[in-house]
């Protein structure tokens, strides 16, 4: 006789193993790096003052490309980040491609295991350039 699966099941055992190998990942979620979940543990300390206006100089030479790029993403207060606007992309596939429960599983759990990468990466070079 052949056992039947249980979905939830599943599921649960998928979002344990992912929260466990993201535990350690440097995000410091269980405040064990520094007291406080998600506190810095870092001593990072920006090398430009808020009061700076080095990015003044560096986006006052972007060319129409650069600027219309930055436009798109940047949508204005209010709305979606990055992220979200990549999330958008995602229903829209997944209403434009009739996806069950099960596609859509698939890809918003790659979308936004790909973003959270992304995060990290991003975070880890502008820690690094200032």
């Amino acid at each position: 006789m052949r056992k039947r699966r249980n979905h939830a099941g599943v599921g649960n055992l998928a979002a344990a193993a992912v929260i466990a190998f993201r535990r350690h990942d440097g995000a410091n979620q269980l405040g064990d790096l520094s007291p406080g979940a998600y506190s810095d543990y870092t001593d990072y300390r920006p090398v430009n003052t808020s009061d700076q206006v080095i990015l003044l100089y560096i986006s006052g030479r972007l060319g129409d490309r650069e600027k219309m790029i930055s436009e798109y993403w940047a949508d204005g207060p209010g709305s979606e980040t990055p992220p979200g606007r990549w999330l958008l992309h995602a229903q829209f596939v997944s209403r434009r491609d009739q996806h069950g429960i099960d596609d859509d599983v698939k890809m918003f759990f790659a979308l936004t295991s790909a973003l959270l990468d992304a995060s990290i990466a991003v975070w880890e070079r502008k820690r690094l350039y200032d």
